[in-house]
């Protein structure tokens, strides 16, 4: 009797870390620059995130991503960090609001992060899906929260635009020919 509960731990155990191994593979394609952006397409078992990155010498680092959904919808996120900046002295996390051409558009969270010696805020929008209509053309768009300054993002039609070409790209199967293979 103990040997066949050893067998079947062992077994679940094997099963547990070949899930997890799976799980944590992803295939990703590289694609060129948009105007300073690294457009970068991932795919996990059956899901693919097309994302644009771009990290600025100030400090400031912008993450935009777009997932499709089994509805033939998108998932939109935005990621905005920036360094040397806080919120109200005391608060780790406020509410934040995300306007376009000064209009409220979507409300997400801002985090304040890091020590005595180096801090910085990370805004989080998730998801943005029916805001991108009014995103993608607009003249201006700001992140506000609570004790900091506006923080202003510029172009992003063009990067919309390319990852929205990502996503209807990645469904053909020679685009994932010359992807790599990396553990998350």
């Amino acid at each position: 009797m103990k040997a066949l509960l050893a067998g079947a731990l062992l077994l679940l155990a094997v099963g547990s870390a070949q899930h997890s191994q799976a799980r944590s593979m992803a295939q990703e394609v590289r694609l060129p620059h948009v105007q300073g952006w690294q457009i970068t397409a991932t795919r996990k078992i059956r899901s693919v995130t097309c994302s644009a990155q771009q990290s600025a010498t100030d400090g400031q680092q912008l993450y935009l991503s777009v997932r499709a959904l089994p509805d033939d919808a998108f998932a939109w996120n935005l990621q905005f960090t920036s360094r040397d900046r806080t919120v109200t002295a005391g608060v780790q996390q406020a509410a934040a609001s995300l306007l376009v051409n000064g209009v409220p558009a979507s409300t997400g969270s801002v985090v304040a992060i890091g020590d005595s010696t180096r801090r910085y805020v990370r805004f989080e929008f998730a998801p943005l899906a029916g805001n991108v209509a009014a995103i993608k053309p607009a003249s201006a768009v700001e992140l506000t929260a609570p004790g900091l300054a506006p923080l202003g993002i510029t172009a992003l039609a063009p990067l919309i635009t390319a990852l929205e070409q990502c996503q209807r790209d990645s469904l053909n199967s020679g685009f994932w020919n010359n992807a790599t293979t990396r553990c998350n």
